[in-house]
């Protein structure tokens, strides 16, 4: 066995720690120990981890994690898309009751007829806001357009045959 000798030291902040069969040094939360005996010398460095940065990063990836979760979650799921229209007549604006309405989205027929002044809100789920809108009514000519999902309310002017 080696001779035993024992020191302990601070400097600034760094401590030193010599003794027994090995050296042991701590700068700035960095610790390395050295073993020593008579016929080896090995060198065991470590790093001890601040807690605080421990919990720190642990919390940004279960904040980053919850944010993923959120993201996916919100992009799969269907977002509800409302449209309004209100028909009326081109020259009159007199408002068109009975008028056999179709909206068509994405190759889905949504039939639906307005109500006695002429309007209709209607709401369906989505991932893009335009579809296609057909209106028949009797005594006026077919009326076929692009249509916004856009929750405002569009009026459509239809043209007496």
């Amino acid at each position: 066995m080696g001779n035993k000798l024992h020191i302990d030291g601070d400097v600034n902040g760094s401590s030193i720690n010599v003794g027994g069969n090995g050296v042991k040094q701590v700068v700035n939360g960095i610790e390395a120990q050295s073993d020593i005996d008579d016929e080896k010398i090995s060198t065991n460095t470590s790093v001890k981890v601040n807690k605080l940065a421990t919990k720190i990063t642990v919390g940004i990836f279960s904040v980053l994690g919850l944010l993923l979760v959120f993201y996916l979650g919100f992009m799969s799921a269907p977002l509800t898309c409302t449209y309004s229209i209100w028909l009326k007549d081109r020259s009159t604006l007199k408002t068109i009751t009975n008028a056999k309405t179709i909206f068509n989205y994405q190759n889905d027929n949504y039939v639906f007829y307005p109500d006695s002044e002429g309007f209709y809100k209607g709401s369906l789920e989505c991932d893009k806001n335009e579809g296609r809108i057909h209106v028949e009514a009797k005594g006026y000519q077919v009326y076929e357009r692009n249509f916004r999902l856009d929750n405002t309310m569009q009026e459509i002017r239809l043209i007496p045959e």
